[in-house]
């Protein structure tokens, strides 16, 4: 993973990666430069999108389509998506 730690040596230049967006008018979300660059992402690189419930996972694919990942991190993830539905559950309840 990148590592999140504020106490990266900085070179001076450019501003620090905050790894906050913000969604642009045209609805799009901007990863950038950066961060594409500290995984060793590509152009061309693809991704599988995957919406949770006030979340948006990325799982990079390879060449064949086949998914990046291990079986087992597949079931974490689904575990994270029924997670987020009793989430939405409870905000429901809230609002009543």
């Amino acid at each position: 993973g990148i590592p999140l730690s504020p106490e990266a040596p900085k070179d001076g230049r450019g501003r620090e990666p905050t790894y906050r967006v913000s969604v642009h008018q045209n609805g799009q979300i901007v990863i950038g430069a950066t961060y594409t660059k500290a995984m060793g992402l590509k152009p061309g690189d693809e991704f599988e999108i995957k919406l949770g419930y006030k979340h948006i996972h990325l799982i990079q694919v390879d060449s064949d389509k086949k998914l990046l990942q291990h079986d087992e991190d597949a079931d974490v993830y689904d575990e994270d998506l029924e997670d987020d539905e009793d989430l939405e559950d409870d905000d429901e309840e809230e609002e009543e």
